[in-house]
């Protein structure tokens, strides 16, 4: 009978120290996934940052028409646009294209 008994704690004993080492085991990579997460949620607040900056500068109506401007040919009344094209020599020394567009849009206040 002691036998026995001894053997079914020796199982107990066992499966205890089974279901210790597979919660250390997963306590390991919840903290893993943690510190990712908390890594990734660094970049996005940096990000969301970034963002919120542009939103307010852009909050700026001259922001605004600057950057209208620098990024297409939109002008205001009165004002014209310059566009700068590579000189013939450089365009065959660089053997590239240049499409350049003449055309231009008025903004209006």
């Amino acid at each position: 009978m002691s036998r026995l008994r001894l053997a079914l704690i020796l199982i107990i004993v066992l499966l205890l120290g089974w279901g210790a080492l597979k919660l250390e085991k997963t306590k390991q990579q919840a903290l893993e996934n943690t510190a990712l997460l908390k890594a990734n949620l660094n970049e996005i607040e940096k990000e969301n940052q970034k963002l919120e900056n542009e939103i307010n500068y852009l909050k700026n109506p001259e922001n605004l028409v600057r950057e209208l401007k620098s990024q297409t040919n939109y002008t205001k009344e009165g004002e014209k646009v310059i566009i700068l094209t590579p000189s013939p020599e450089n365009a065959n020394q660089n053997q590239s294209t240049t499409t350049t567009s003449t055309s231009t849009k008025t903004l209006k206040n």
